[in-house]
């Protein structure tokens, strides 16, 4: 997720001169110790005003907040709110300082605090926006940026705000359009750019997205995310040199953070790799992982632990031999479920080809639905579907089918990708009208390898160990198969390999599955990654010998 400058633009007001608000009439020049230097810096002396005084706390604890001194910060910003409540600066300071601890709940309840009290200024609602988004909030972020870039059109922040959320909400159709315009609007913008190439790569628009991320890098800015996303391109697709591209950004860096040495990683792996250059490349992928392995273990063991957990609940579910279908509900809702680069994607594109299909991309659609249906009944929020209440099944099936709805207006079919979740499958296959499975696999020493060489934004903690990484694969596989064992009517599953040897073969069985009767047309090309392990396989068992 990018990090919008704009959250901050309102520091400016709070270190204008003083001389704007009043003259600080006696500093006295006390003895205090500074950490960076081990000199001694001036402290002042209380004003007499008390507004120009709260002031200056205020500028004294973004000071603090900056330079890393975050409990000097919070306890400033807690005074100042226990002498003044509707302080809107102390507010949205302390909101910061919260968000560095990576608390977001307390960041929240502050800026929703200054938001109330300051609802006109627009860095203020849309950096409670981009805080809602951080949390997973997505319908309360969608709202407020949506509701924000309607009253400021102009604006950039805005525009980048709320293309974020699109993002996010994998609501890519609707993105494309945004970004086209925003780029239009704001061609030099950087943020914008890099998003369009985004979202071109999760349409399928493979030259698009090369060309926009490739403008971005040579016209206007260098950056190490931007530059690990062209790398894993097709290097003869490519026209800048990448390896050339990140040696100057190295050149450039003071210091090399542990977030840039982890994209970098990745990055140079890919750029050895499709060069040829398979040990050298594996080794650099080896240990950019092992780096971040180190950072996320507890997590990836943790990952795994819960996955047989789920394993051992679906195997102990019954057959479910009824096939669930509703006169009034026409349309065919078809979930996609595979581990990630196992080829759902490729699946849902073939079928988005289809006239009457409506792509809902990896939705976030079906964790809000289950998140709703336990608030509206006044149950504690959760987004588990296998422990929803026997009696919220029906009001679960309407808000399903309602979400859909919205989201594929007249369209006779909506399709939808999930890798995790799959715990979920059964309660969902049981519950709601027109439900269709699709379960997805791929040889598990290709998948293994394209995920270990995948840098992922968040989660997927297991994936940065071969070991765990293979683990996770197979248990996924077992659940698929017990889940087709246990709802044989509504699920079927398909291998990648197959559909990318005939790709026409398997959208017609698929459709036929789904009850979708549409034409197939001309198809896009889906590429063909298969035996992406065979080179790796043979290095390490070369080592091994």
């Amino acid at each position: 997720m990018l990090s919008p400058k704009g959250f901050h633009y309102y520091i400016y007001y709070l270190v204008k001169p003083i001389n704007q608000v009043g003259e600080v009439t006696e500093v006295e020049m006390t003895k205090s110790p500074r950490k960076s230097s081990g000199k001694m810096a001036p402290a002042r002396k209380r004003h007499s005003n008390p507004a120009v005084e709260a002031h200056l706390t205020l500028v004294d604890a973004d000071a603090a907040r900056k330079s890393g001194q975050l409990s000097k910060a919070l306890a400033m910003c807690k005074g100042l709110l226990q002498e003044y409540p509707d302080f809107v600066g102390a507010h949205q300071t302390i909101g910061l300082v919260y968000k560095a601890q990576n608390d977001l709940k307390n960041t929240i309840n502050h800026l929703v605090k200054a938001a109330a009290l300051n609802p006109t200024s627009l860095n203020l609602q849309l950096g409670l926006a981009s805080s809602y988004l951080e949390n997973g909030d997505l319908l309360a972020a969608r709202q407020l940026a949506s509701t924000q870039l309607q009253l400021h059109p102009e604006s950039d922040y805005a525009m980048v705000v709320f293309g974020e959320v699109l993002i996010a909400n994998v609501e890519f159709e609707l993105a494309l359009k945004h970004y086209q315009s925003f780029v239009k609007k704001s061609p030099k913008n950087y943020d914008a750019l890099t998003s369009l190439g985004r979202v071109y790569d999760e349409l399928g628009m493979r030259e698009e997205a090369i060309q926009a991320l490739q403008k971005a890098v040579t016209e206007f800015k260098l950056q190490i995310e931007t530059l690990g996303a062209l790398s894993r391109f097709p290097k003869k697709l490519i026209e800048v040199d990448i390896e050339e591209k990140i040696l100057t950004l190295d050149a450039a860096q003071k210091k090399y953070s542990a977030r840039y040495m982890s994209h970098r990683g990745f990055a140079w792996a890919n750029i050895l790799i499709n060069k040829g250059c398979v040990k050298e490349g594996y080794r650099e992928l080896e240990e950019a992982n092992l780096q971040q392995y180190k950072l996320v273990k507890k997590e990836a063991v943790r990952g795994i632990g819960e996955l047989k957990r789920i394993r051992g609940i679906i195997e102990k579910l019954p057959v479910s031999t009824t096939r669930q279908s509703d006169a009034s509900e026409k349309r065919v809702n078809v979930i996609i479920y595979g581990p990630s680069r196992s080829g759902k994607t490729t699946l849902e594109r073939l079928l988005g080809t289809l006239p009457s299909v409506s792509r809902g991309f990896e939705t976030k659609l079906i964790n809000w639905v289950i998140r709703k249906t336990y608030i509206d009944a006044a149950f504690p929020a959760s987004d588990r579907a296998t422990d929803l209440p026997k009696q919220l099944d029906n009001i679960f099936g309407e808000n399903f089918l309602l979400a859909v709805a919205e989201k594929a207006g007249e369209k006779s079919a909506f399709v939808c990708t999930q890798s995790g979740k799959i715990e979920d499958a059964y309660r969902i296959a049981i519950t709601v009208p027109n439900i269709r499975l699709v379960f997805v696999r791929r040889n598990i020493d290709d998948v293994v390898l394209r995920i270990f060489g995948t840098k992922y934004s968040i989660g997927n903690d297991h994936t940065y160990n071969l070991e765990t990484t293979r683990e996770y694969v197979s248990l996924y596989y077992e659940i698929q198969d017990m889940l087709l064992a246990r709802l044989p009517d509504v699920s079927t599953i398909i291998n990648y390999e197959d559909m990318v040897e005939n790709p026409i073969a398997i959208l017609e069985d698929v459709k036929s599955f789904c009850g979708i009767g549409d034409k197939i047309g001309e198809l896009p090309d889906i590429g063909d990654d298969r035996g992406y392990a065979k080179p790796f396989l043979e290095l390490m068992n070369n080592k091994d010998g």
